[in-house]
Protein backbone atom coordinates (compact mmCIF):
# COMPACT_ATOMS: atom_id res chain seq x y z
CA UNK A 1 0.00 0.00 0.00
CA UNK A 2 1.18 3.52 -0.76
CA UNK A 3 -0.80 4.99 2.14
CA UNK A 4 -3.84 4.43 4.31
CA UNK A 5 -5.86 6.27 1.67
CA UNK A 6 -5.23 3.43 -0.77
CA UNK A 7 -8.01 1.08 -1.81
CA UNK A 8 -6.94 -2.53 -2.10
CA UNK A 9 -8.55 -5.79 -3.09
CA UNK A 10 -10.28 -7.19 0.02
CA UNK A 11 -8.65 -10.24 1.58
CA UNK A 12 -10.89 -13.28 1.38
CA UNK A 13 -12.18 -14.37 4.76
CA UNK A 14 -10.81 -17.91 4.29
CA UNK A 15 -7.28 -16.52 4.30
CA UNK A 16 -7.67 -14.18 7.26
CA UNK A 17 -7.27 -16.66 10.09
CA UNK A 18 -4.45 -18.75 8.66
CA UNK A 19 -2.49 -16.02 6.87
CA UNK A 20 -3.03 -13.01 9.10
CA UNK A 21 -4.57 -13.63 12.50
CA UNK A 22 -2.72 -16.76 13.61
CA UNK A 23 0.84 -15.62 12.81
CA UNK A 24 0.30 -12.05 14.04
CA UNK A 25 -1.23 -13.26 17.30
CA UNK A 26 1.87 -15.43 17.75
CA UNK A 27 4.11 -12.40 17.22
CA UNK A 28 2.16 -10.28 19.72
CA UNK A 29 2.23 -13.11 22.23
CA UNK A 30 6.04 -13.09 22.05
CA UNK A 31 6.10 -9.32 22.43
CA UNK A 32 3.90 -9.55 25.50
CA UNK A 33 6.13 -12.24 27.04
CA UNK A 34 9.05 -9.80 26.80
CA UNK A 35 7.07 -6.90 28.26
CA UNK A 36 6.99 -5.08 24.91
CA UNK A 37 4.32 -3.51 22.75
CA UNK A 38 4.62 -2.87 19.02
CA UNK A 39 2.30 0.16 18.73
CA UNK A 40 2.70 0.46 14.96
CA UNK A 41 0.29 -2.19 13.67
CA UNK A 42 -1.61 -0.94 10.63
CA UNK A 43 -2.13 -2.14 7.04
CA UNK A 44 0.71 -0.14 5.47
CA UNK A 45 3.13 -1.60 8.03
CA UNK A 46 2.43 -5.23 7.06
CA UNK A 47 4.49 -6.88 4.33
CA UNK A 48 4.52 -10.07 2.29
CA UNK A 49 7.76 -11.95 2.70
CA UNK A 50 7.23 -14.41 -0.15
CA UNK A 51 5.84 -14.48 -3.67
CA UNK A 52 2.99 -16.73 -2.63
CA UNK A 53 1.92 -14.12 -0.08
CA UNK A 54 1.57 -16.59 2.76
CA UNK A 55 4.11 -15.18 5.20
CA UNK A 56 3.37 -11.74 6.71
CA UNK A 57 5.97 -10.04 8.92
CA UNK A 58 5.23 -6.87 10.85
CA UNK A 59 7.04 -3.70 9.94
CA UNK A 60 9.30 -2.03 12.50
CA UNK A 61 7.82 -0.51 15.64
CA UNK A 62 10.71 0.98 17.57
CA UNK A 63 12.09 3.84 15.49
CA UNK A 64 9.45 6.28 16.74
CA UNK A 65 7.76 6.82 20.12
CA UNK A 66 4.80 4.51 20.88
CA UNK A 67 1.83 5.28 18.65
CA UNK A 68 3.48 8.44 17.31
CA UNK A 69 2.85 7.68 13.64
CA UNK A 70 -0.47 5.85 14.12
CA UNK A 71 -3.66 7.19 12.64
CA UNK A 72 -6.39 7.89 15.23
CA UNK A 73 -8.50 5.04 13.87
CA UNK A 74 -5.90 2.50 15.07
CA UNK A 75 -5.57 4.08 18.52
CA UNK A 76 -7.80 3.48 21.53
CA UNK A 77 -10.12 6.34 22.50
CA UNK A 78 -7.76 7.60 25.22
CA UNK A 79 -4.65 7.58 23.02
CA UNK A 80 -6.55 9.05 20.10
CA UNK A 81 -7.31 12.10 22.25
CA UNK A 82 -3.62 12.68 22.99
CA UNK A 83 -1.01 14.61 21.12
CA UNK A 84 1.04 12.05 19.16
CA UNK A 85 4.03 12.35 21.52
CA UNK A 86 1.79 12.15 24.58
CA UNK A 87 0.33 8.74 23.87
CA UNK A 88 0.69 5.87 26.29
CA UNK A 89 3.40 3.24 25.95
CA UNK A 90 0.59 0.73 25.86
CA UNK A 91 0.54 -3.04 26.03
CA UNK A 92 -0.73 -6.03 24.12
CA UNK A 93 -4.23 -4.55 24.58
CA UNK A 94 -3.40 -1.56 22.34
CA UNK A 95 -1.70 -3.86 19.84
CA UNK A 96 -4.71 -6.17 19.53
CA UNK A 97 -6.99 -3.15 19.19
CA UNK A 98 -4.86 -1.95 16.25
CA UNK A 99 -4.78 -5.49 14.80
CA UNK A 100 -8.58 -5.62 14.92
CA UNK A 101 -8.92 -2.30 13.07
CA UNK A 102 -6.30 -3.49 10.56
CA UNK A 103 -8.36 -6.62 9.84
CA UNK A 104 -11.44 -4.45 9.30
CA UNK A 105 -9.40 -2.60 6.69
CA UNK A 106 -8.27 -5.83 5.00
CA UNK A 107 -11.72 -7.39 4.74
CA UNK A 108 -13.25 -4.23 3.27
CA UNK A 109 -10.27 -3.10 1.18
CA UNK A 110 -10.39 0.46 2.53
CA UNK A 111 -10.00 2.45 5.73
CA UNK A 112 -12.83 1.97 8.25
CA UNK A 113 -15.01 5.08 8.73
CA UNK A 114 -13.49 6.48 5.55
CA UNK A 115 -13.97 10.24 5.18
CA UNK A 116 -14.52 10.81 8.89
CA UNK A 117 -12.32 13.45 10.55
CA UNK A 118 -10.43 12.56 13.72
CA UNK A 119 -12.59 14.53 16.16
CA UNK A 120 -15.80 13.08 14.74
CA UNK A 121 -14.31 9.59 14.84
CA UNK A 122 -13.33 9.97 18.52
CA UNK A 123 -16.80 11.24 19.43
CA UNK A 124 -18.42 8.39 17.48
CA UNK A 125 -16.20 5.86 19.25
CA UNK A 126 -17.22 7.27 22.63
CA UNK A 127 -20.95 7.51 21.94
CA UNK A 128 -21.36 4.30 19.89
CA UNK A 129 -18.32 2.14 20.90
CA UNK A 130 -15.20 1.74 18.78
CA UNK A 131 -16.43 -1.40 17.04
CA UNK A 132 -19.76 0.13 16.06
CA UNK A 133 -18.16 3.39 14.91
CA UNK A 134 -15.60 1.60 12.74
CA UNK A 135 -17.56 -1.37 11.43
CA UNK A 136 -21.03 0.07 10.94
CA UNK A 137 -20.49 0.70 7.20
CA UNK A 138 -18.56 -2.50 6.53
CA UNK A 139 -19.63 -6.04 5.74
CA UNK A 140 -17.75 -8.07 8.31
CA UNK A 141 -17.49 -11.82 7.66
CA UNK A 142 -19.12 -13.91 10.37
CA UNK A 143 -15.94 -16.00 10.68
CA UNK A 144 -13.99 -13.11 12.17
CA UNK A 145 -16.73 -10.87 13.59
CA UNK A 146 -16.48 -12.51 17.00
CA UNK A 147 -12.70 -11.97 17.08
CA UNK A 148 -12.98 -8.35 15.98
CA UNK A 149 -15.62 -7.51 18.59
CA UNK A 150 -13.38 -9.14 21.21
CA UNK A 151 -10.23 -7.15 20.45
CA UNK A 152 -11.72 -3.78 19.39
CA UNK A 153 -12.92 -3.11 22.92
CA UNK A 154 -12.99 0.24 24.68
CA UNK A 155 -12.28 -1.13 28.13
CA UNK A 156 -9.38 -3.38 29.07
CA UNK A 157 -11.74 -5.43 31.24
CA UNK A 158 -13.91 -6.18 28.18
CA UNK A 159 -11.06 -6.91 25.78
CA UNK A 160 -10.14 -10.48 24.96
CA UNK A 161 -7.11 -11.83 26.77
CA UNK A 162 -4.44 -13.96 25.12
CA UNK A 163 -6.19 -16.98 26.59
CA UNK A 164 -9.52 -15.97 25.03
CA UNK A 165 -7.83 -15.53 21.66
CA UNK A 166 -6.14 -18.94 21.97
CA UNK A 167 -9.54 -20.55 22.68
CA UNK A 168 -11.02 -18.85 19.64
CA UNK A 169 -8.15 -19.96 17.39
CA UNK A 170 -8.71 -23.53 18.62
CA UNK A 171 -12.28 -23.32 17.40
CA UNK A 172 -13.92 -22.86 20.78
CA UNK A 173 -16.57 -20.19 21.07
CA UNK A 174 -15.76 -17.14 23.17
CA UNK A 175 -18.52 -14.59 23.52
CA UNK A 176 -17.28 -11.01 23.48
CA UNK A 177 -18.51 -8.68 26.19
CA UNK A 178 -21.12 -6.23 25.01
CA UNK A 179 -19.51 -2.77 24.88
CA UNK A 180 -20.53 -0.54 27.76
CA UNK A 181 -21.56 2.70 26.10
CA UNK A 182 -21.71 5.78 28.38
CA UNK A 183 -25.18 7.07 29.33
CA UNK A 184 -26.52 9.10 26.43
CA UNK A 185 -28.38 12.37 26.96
CA UNK A 186 -31.83 13.00 25.50
CA UNK A 187 -30.74 16.55 24.77
CA UNK A 188 -27.20 17.23 23.52
CA UNK A 189 -24.95 20.16 24.40
CA UNK A 190 -23.74 22.05 21.38
CA UNK A 191 -20.12 23.23 21.20
CA UNK A 192 -18.76 24.98 18.10
CA UNK A 193 -21.55 23.62 15.90
CA UNK A 194 -21.28 20.00 17.06
CA UNK A 195 -23.65 18.10 19.36
CA UNK A 196 -22.34 16.04 22.26
CA UNK A 197 -24.55 13.44 23.94
CA UNK A 198 -22.29 12.07 26.70
CA UNK A 199 -20.14 13.53 29.42
CA UNK A 200 -17.06 11.93 27.96
CA UNK A 201 -17.58 13.22 24.43
CA UNK A 202 -18.45 16.67 25.82
CA UNK A 203 -15.11 16.70 27.65
CA UNK A 204 -13.39 16.12 24.32
CA UNK A 205 -15.46 18.89 22.72
CA UNK A 206 -14.62 21.41 25.45
CA UNK A 207 -10.92 20.64 25.17
CA UNK A 208 -10.88 20.88 21.39
CA UNK A 209 -12.65 24.26 21.62
CA UNK A 210 -10.71 25.64 24.57
CA UNK A 211 -11.24 29.32 23.82
CA UNK A 212 -15.05 29.07 23.61
CA UNK A 213 -15.42 26.48 26.38
CA UNK A 214 -15.83 29.04 29.23
CA UNK A 215 -18.79 30.60 27.44
CA UNK A 216 -20.43 27.19 26.91
CA UNK A 217 -19.92 26.31 30.58
CA UNK A 218 -21.32 29.65 31.71
CA UNK A 219 -24.40 29.42 29.50
CA UNK A 220 -25.15 25.77 30.24
CA UNK A 221 -26.35 24.20 33.48
CA UNK A 222 -24.02 21.21 33.23
CA UNK A 223 -25.06 19.78 36.60
CA UNK A 224 -28.74 19.69 35.64
CA UNK A 225 -27.87 18.32 32.20
CA UNK A 226 -25.86 15.48 33.72
CA UNK A 227 -28.49 14.65 36.34
CA UNK A 228 -31.72 14.96 34.38
CA UNK A 229 -30.77 14.54 30.74
CA UNK A 230 -27.90 12.07 30.99
CA UNK A 231 -29.21 10.45 34.17
CA UNK A 232 -25.80 10.19 35.82
CA UNK A 233 -26.00 11.37 39.44
CA UNK A 234 -22.30 10.70 40.10
CA UNK A 235 -21.33 12.86 37.13
CA UNK A 236 -23.67 15.61 38.30
CA UNK A 237 -22.08 15.55 41.77
CA UNK A 238 -18.59 15.76 40.29
CA UNK A 239 -19.56 18.71 38.07
CA UNK A 240 -21.14 20.47 41.06
CA UNK A 241 -17.92 20.06 43.07
CA UNK A 242 -15.83 21.51 40.25
CA UNK A 243 -18.14 24.47 39.74
CA UNK A 244 -18.13 25.28 43.46
CA UNK A 245 -14.36 25.07 43.52
CA UNK A 246 -14.03 27.28 40.45
CA UNK A 247 -16.33 29.90 42.00
CA UNK A 248 -13.83 30.33 44.86
CA UNK A 249 -10.91 30.92 42.48
CA UNK A 250 -10.16 34.05 40.50
CA UNK A 251 -8.45 35.00 37.26
CA UNK A 252 -8.04 33.56 33.77
CA UNK A 253 -5.86 30.72 35.02
CA UNK A 254 -8.63 29.60 37.39
CA UNK A 255 -11.07 29.62 34.48
CA UNK A 256 -8.76 27.44 32.40
CA UNK A 257 -8.18 25.09 35.31
CA UNK A 258 -11.95 24.72 35.58
CA UNK A 259 -12.06 23.39 32.01
CA UNK A 260 -9.37 20.84 32.86
CA UNK A 261 -11.17 19.83 36.07
CA UNK A 262 -14.44 19.34 34.19
CA UNK A 263 -12.72 17.27 31.49
CA UNK A 264 -11.24 15.08 34.21
CA UNK A 265 -14.58 14.61 36.01
CA UNK A 266 -16.50 13.89 32.80
CA UNK A 267 -13.77 11.64 31.36
CA UNK A 268 -11.62 10.07 34.13
CA UNK A 269 -9.91 7.68 31.71
CA UNK A 270 -8.95 10.41 29.27
CA UNK A 271 -5.60 12.18 29.14
CA UNK A 272 -4.46 15.14 31.23
CA UNK A 273 -5.71 18.13 29.25
CA UNK A 274 -4.81 21.81 29.60
CA UNK A 275 -4.91 24.43 26.85
CA UNK A 276 -3.08 22.75 23.92
CA UNK A 277 -1.54 20.01 26.10
CA UNK A 278 -3.03 16.52 26.06
CA UNK A 279 -1.08 13.47 27.21
CA UNK A 280 -1.38 10.29 29.20
CA UNK A 281 0.76 10.34 32.32
CA UNK A 282 3.29 7.85 30.96
CA UNK A 283 3.54 9.99 27.83
CA UNK A 284 4.82 13.06 29.71
CA UNK A 285 8.45 12.13 29.13
CA UNK A 286 8.04 11.76 25.38
CA UNK A 287 6.12 15.04 25.14
CA UNK A 288 9.15 16.70 26.76
CA UNK A 289 11.20 15.85 23.67
CA UNK A 290 8.97 18.24 21.76
CA UNK A 291 8.52 20.79 24.56
CA UNK A 292 12.27 21.12 25.09
CA UNK A 293 12.68 22.65 21.64
CA UNK A 294 9.93 25.23 22.12
CA UNK A 295 10.03 27.78 24.94
CA UNK A 296 6.25 28.22 25.03
CA UNK A 297 5.58 24.49 25.12
CA UNK A 298 8.22 24.02 27.81
CA UNK A 299 6.52 26.68 29.91
CA UNK A 300 3.13 25.05 29.35
CA UNK A 301 4.46 21.62 30.29
CA UNK A 302 6.09 22.94 33.47
CA UNK A 303 2.83 24.65 34.40
CA UNK A 304 0.95 21.37 34.02
CA UNK A 305 3.48 19.37 36.04
CA UNK A 306 3.45 21.79 38.98
CA UNK A 307 -0.33 22.15 38.93
CA UNK A 308 -2.64 19.78 40.75
CA UNK A 309 -3.86 18.22 37.49
CA UNK A 310 -1.55 15.16 37.41
CA UNK A 311 -2.31 14.24 41.02
CA UNK A 312 -6.05 14.76 40.45
CA UNK A 313 -5.86 12.54 37.37
CA UNK A 314 -4.21 9.77 39.41
CA UNK A 315 -6.76 9.99 42.22
CA UNK A 316 -9.67 10.12 39.76
CA UNK A 317 -8.47 7.04 37.92
CA UNK A 318 -7.14 4.90 40.78
CA UNK A 319 -8.77 6.32 43.91
CA UNK A 320 -6.99 4.98 46.98
CA UNK A 321 -5.72 1.93 45.09
CA UNK A 322 -1.97 1.35 45.45
CA UNK A 323 -1.81 0.91 41.67
CA UNK A 324 -1.58 4.70 41.42
CA UNK A 325 1.42 4.95 43.78
CA UNK A 326 4.09 4.59 41.04
CA UNK A 327 2.49 7.46 39.10
CA UNK A 328 2.49 9.67 42.21
CA UNK A 329 6.17 8.91 42.81
CA UNK A 330 6.88 9.67 39.16
CA UNK A 331 5.25 13.10 39.40
CA UNK A 332 7.15 13.88 42.61
CA UNK A 333 10.40 12.88 40.93
CA UNK A 334 9.60 14.98 37.86
CA UNK A 335 8.87 18.04 39.98
CA UNK A 336 12.09 17.60 41.97
CA UNK A 337 14.24 17.37 38.85
CA UNK A 338 12.57 20.35 37.16
CA UNK A 339 13.06 22.52 40.25
CA UNK A 340 16.85 22.04 40.09
CA UNK A 341 18.49 24.33 37.57
CA UNK A 342 22.11 23.24 38.04
CA UNK A 343 24.13 20.98 35.72
CA UNK A 344 22.77 17.45 35.63
CA UNK A 345 19.19 18.42 36.50
CA UNK A 346 16.33 20.40 34.98
CA UNK A 347 14.61 19.62 31.69
CA UNK A 348 17.62 17.76 30.32
CA UNK A 349 17.76 15.27 33.21
CA UNK A 350 14.04 14.55 32.85
CA UNK A 351 14.51 13.85 29.14
CA UNK A 352 17.05 11.09 29.77
CA UNK A 353 15.38 9.54 32.81
CA UNK A 354 11.93 9.39 31.22
CA UNK A 355 13.10 8.39 27.74
CA UNK A 356 15.61 5.52 28.17
CA UNK A 357 16.24 5.21 24.43
CA UNK A 358 16.75 8.92 23.76
CA UNK A 359 20.31 9.66 22.60
CA UNK A 360 22.40 12.42 24.14
CA UNK A 361 21.38 15.75 22.64
CA UNK A 362 24.65 17.61 23.15
CA UNK A 363 25.61 19.51 19.97
CA UNK A 364 29.13 18.11 20.40
CA UNK A 365 28.07 14.50 19.80
CA UNK A 366 24.51 14.68 18.42
CA UNK A 367 25.57 13.10 15.11
CA UNK A 368 26.90 9.95 16.82
CA UNK A 369 23.56 8.83 18.42
CA UNK A 370 24.97 8.13 21.89
CA UNK A 371 22.31 6.08 23.65
CA UNK A 372 24.38 4.23 26.27
CA UNK A 373 26.93 5.70 28.73
CA UNK A 374 29.74 3.50 27.41
CA UNK A 375 29.35 5.15 23.97
CA UNK A 376 29.90 8.67 25.30
CA UNK A 377 33.70 8.79 25.61
CA UNK A 378 34.36 7.06 22.27
CA UNK A 379 32.04 9.61 20.62
CA UNK A 380 33.93 12.51 22.21
CA UNK A 381 37.13 11.04 20.74
CA UNK A 382 35.67 11.74 17.29
CA UNK A 383 34.69 15.39 17.87
CA UNK A 384 36.41 17.64 15.27
CA UNK A 385 39.30 19.80 16.58
CA UNK A 386 37.53 23.07 15.76
CA UNK A 387 34.82 22.21 18.32
CA UNK A 388 37.39 21.52 21.02
CA UNK A 389 39.20 24.84 21.10
CA UNK A 390 37.08 27.04 23.34
CA UNK A 391 34.96 24.70 25.40
CA UNK A 392 35.27 21.75 27.71
CA UNK A 393 33.80 18.42 26.56
CA UNK A 394 30.92 19.09 28.95
CA UNK A 395 27.55 20.83 28.69
CA UNK A 396 24.10 20.56 30.27
CA UNK A 397 23.09 17.66 28.02
CA UNK A 398 26.23 15.60 28.66
CA UNK A 399 26.00 16.21 32.41
CA UNK A 400 22.31 15.23 32.50
CA UNK A 401 22.90 12.21 30.26
CA UNK A 402 25.64 10.91 32.57
CA UNK A 403 23.59 11.61 35.71
CA UNK A 404 20.53 9.88 34.27
CA UNK A 405 22.15 6.84 32.65
CA UNK A 406 25.50 6.19 34.38
CA UNK A 407 24.95 3.94 37.36
CA UNK A 408 27.31 5.72 39.72
CA UNK A 409 27.03 8.39 42.40
CA UNK A 410 27.58 11.67 40.55
CA UNK A 411 26.09 14.16 43.04
CA UNK A 412 29.38 15.66 44.27
CA UNK A 413 30.73 15.97 40.73
CA UNK A 414 27.53 17.62 39.52
CA UNK A 415 27.78 20.14 42.35
CA UNK A 416 31.30 21.10 41.27
CA UNK A 417 30.24 21.29 37.60
CA UNK A 418 27.77 24.00 38.56
CA UNK A 419 30.39 26.05 40.41
CA UNK A 420 30.44 28.94 37.94
CA UNK A 421 32.48 31.03 40.38
CA UNK A 422 35.50 28.70 40.21
CA UNK A 423 36.34 27.52 36.66
CA UNK A 424 39.08 25.27 38.04
CA UNK A 425 36.51 23.23 39.96
CA UNK A 426 34.47 22.83 36.77
CA UNK A 427 37.50 21.52 34.87
CA UNK A 428 38.46 19.18 37.69
CA UNK A 429 34.87 17.90 38.02
CA UNK A 430 34.79 17.18 34.27
CA UNK A 431 38.06 15.27 34.49
CA UNK A 432 36.88 13.40 37.57
CA UNK A 433 33.56 12.38 35.97
CA UNK A 434 35.17 11.14 32.76
CA UNK A 435 37.98 9.40 34.65
CA UNK A 436 35.44 7.43 36.67
CA UNK A 437 33.62 6.48 33.45
CA UNK A 438 36.89 5.36 31.83
CA UNK A 439 37.78 3.35 34.93
CA UNK A 440 34.36 1.66 34.98
CA UNK A 441 33.72 1.14 31.28
CA UNK A 442 36.83 1.98 29.25
CA UNK A 443 38.27 2.40 26.73
CA UNK A 444 41.77 2.34 28.15
CA UNK A 445 43.12 4.98 25.77
CA UNK A 446 41.45 8.34 25.18
CA UNK A 447 44.19 10.53 23.69
CA UNK A 448 41.82 13.09 22.13
CA UNK A 449 39.72 13.63 25.26
CA UNK A 450 42.86 13.66 27.40
CA UNK A 451 44.46 16.36 25.25
CA UNK A 452 41.16 18.23 25.08
CA UNK A 453 40.83 18.45 28.86
CA UNK A 454 44.60 18.90 29.22
CA UNK A 455 44.36 22.35 27.62
CA UNK A 456 42.43 23.58 30.66
CA UNK A 457 44.62 22.04 33.39
CA UNK A 458 47.31 24.74 33.72
CA UNK A 459 45.56 26.74 36.47
CA UNK A 460 44.89 23.53 38.40
CA UNK A 461 48.62 22.70 38.45
CA UNK A 462 49.29 26.19 39.79
CA UNK A 463 46.92 25.52 42.66
CA UNK A 464 49.72 23.51 44.25
CA UNK A 465 51.92 25.69 46.52
CA UNK A 466 54.99 23.48 46.54
CA UNK A 467 57.24 24.33 43.60
CA UNK A 468 58.71 20.82 43.46
CA UNK A 469 55.19 19.35 43.26
CA UNK A 470 54.35 21.67 40.39
CA UNK A 471 57.52 20.72 38.56
CA UNK A 472 56.76 17.02 39.07
CA UNK A 473 53.21 17.41 37.67
CA UNK A 474 54.48 19.44 34.72
CA UNK A 475 56.98 16.68 33.97
CA UNK A 476 54.59 13.69 34.11
CA UNK A 477 51.27 15.16 32.90
CA UNK A 478 52.23 15.31 29.18
CA UNK A 479 53.15 11.62 29.32
CA UNK A 480 49.75 10.70 30.72
CA UNK A 481 47.94 12.89 28.20
CA UNK A 482 49.82 11.17 25.39
CA UNK A 483 48.96 7.82 26.95
CA UNK A 484 45.26 8.77 26.98
CA UNK A 485 44.66 7.84 30.60
CA UNK A 486 42.18 10.15 32.32
CA UNK A 487 42.46 7.99 35.43
CA UNK A 488 46.20 8.60 35.76
CA UNK A 489 45.75 12.29 34.99
CA UNK A 490 43.21 12.56 37.80
CA UNK A 491 45.42 10.66 40.23
CA UNK A 492 48.34 12.96 39.42
CA UNK A 493 46.37 16.19 39.69
CA UNK A 494 43.95 15.33 42.44
CA UNK A 495 45.65 12.72 44.63
CA UNK A 496 44.07 13.27 48.07
CA UNK A 497 47.25 12.49 50.00
CA UNK A 498 49.40 14.76 47.81
CA UNK A 499 46.87 17.57 47.95
CA UNK A 500 46.51 17.27 51.72
CA UNK A 501 50.27 17.17 52.13
CA UNK A 502 50.57 20.30 50.00
CA UNK A 503 47.92 22.05 52.08
CA UNK A 504 49.56 21.00 55.36
CA UNK A 505 52.99 22.12 54.11
CA UNK A 506 51.53 25.43 52.99
CA UNK A 507 49.99 26.14 56.37
CA UNK A 508 53.21 25.12 58.13
CA UNK A 509 55.09 27.59 55.96
CA UNK A 510 52.45 30.22 56.69
CA UNK A 511 52.85 29.59 60.43
CA UNK A 512 56.66 29.71 60.20
CA UNK A 513 56.53 32.90 58.16
CA UNK A 514 54.14 34.48 60.64
CA UNK A 515 56.38 33.51 63.59
CA UNK A 516 59.49 34.88 61.87
CA UNK A 517 57.67 38.07 61.04
CA UNK A 518 56.61 38.52 64.66
CA UNK A 519 60.18 37.93 65.83
CA UNK A 520 61.55 40.49 63.36
CA UNK A 521 58.98 43.01 64.47
CA UNK A 522 59.88 42.45 68.12
CA UNK A 523 63.60 42.95 67.47
CA UNK A 524 62.94 46.05 65.43
CA UNK A 525 60.74 47.49 68.17
CA UNK A 526 63.34 46.68 70.83
CA UNK A 527 66.05 48.41 68.84
CA UNK A 528 63.88 51.43 68.29
CA UNK A 529 62.96 51.86 72.00
CA UNK A 530 66.41 51.05 73.51
CA UNK A 531 68.67 52.96 71.05
CA UNK A 532 68.84 56.41 72.81
CA UNK A 533 69.51 54.89 76.22
CA UNK A 534 72.27 52.74 74.78
CA UNK A 535 73.95 55.81 73.23
CA UNK A 536 73.75 57.76 76.53
CA UNK A 537 75.23 54.82 78.42
CA UNK A 538 77.95 54.61 75.82
CA UNK A 539 78.77 58.25 76.25
CA UNK A 540 79.01 57.80 80.00
CA UNK A 541 81.21 54.75 79.71
CA UNK A 542 83.39 56.52 77.15
CA UNK A 543 83.78 59.48 79.50
CA UNK A 544 84.70 57.20 82.38
CA UNK A 545 87.20 55.29 80.28
CA UNK A 546 88.74 58.56 79.03
CA UNK A 547 88.98 59.88 82.60
CA UNK A 548 90.76 56.75 83.83
CA UNK A 549 93.12 56.82 80.87
CA UNK A 550 94.00 60.48 81.57
CA UNK A 551 94.63 59.72 85.26
CA UNK A 552 96.80 56.79 84.30
CA UNK A 553 98.83 58.89 81.89
CA UNK A 554 99.31 61.67 84.46
CA UNK A 555 100.38 59.16 87.14
CA UNK A 556 102.83 57.53 84.78
CA UNK A 557 104.39 60.87 83.86
CA UNK A 558 104.70 61.84 87.57
CA UNK A 559 106.55 58.65 88.40
CA UNK A 560 108.83 59.03 85.46
CA UNK A 561 109.73 62.57 86.27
Amino acid sequence: MDSLASVIKPIHEENLVETFITPLVGVLKEYNARGLSHRCIRPDNLFFADKERTHIPLGEGFMTPPGYVQDVMFETIENGMCLPLGRSTGSVYEDFYALGVTLLFLVSGRAPAVGTDNDTLIVNKIEQSSYAALARRERVPKSVKEFLRGVIADDLADSWSLEDIAFWLDGRRVSPQQPEVPPRANRPIRVAGRDYFTGRSLAHGLFRNWDTAPQVIQETDLETWAQRTVGDDALATGISTVMARAAMAEGDEASEMMISWLCMVMDPKGPVRYRTFSAMLDGFGRYMMQAYKDEDEAKLFTEVVFSELPVMWIHNLFGDDTEGAPFLRGIERLRYLLQQTTYGFGFERCLYELNPSMPCGSPLIAEFYVEEPNDLLPALEKVPPELQEKTLPMDRHIAAFIAGRFKHDTDSMLKDLSNRGDPNMVVLATLRMFAVMQWKMGPNKLPVVSQWIGRFLGPIMNNYHNLKTREMIQEFLPQMIKKGSLVEMLNLLDDPARRQGDINGYWRAVDEYAAAKVEIEMLTTEMETQGPRTILAGHRISSMVAFFIAVLIIATMAVTL
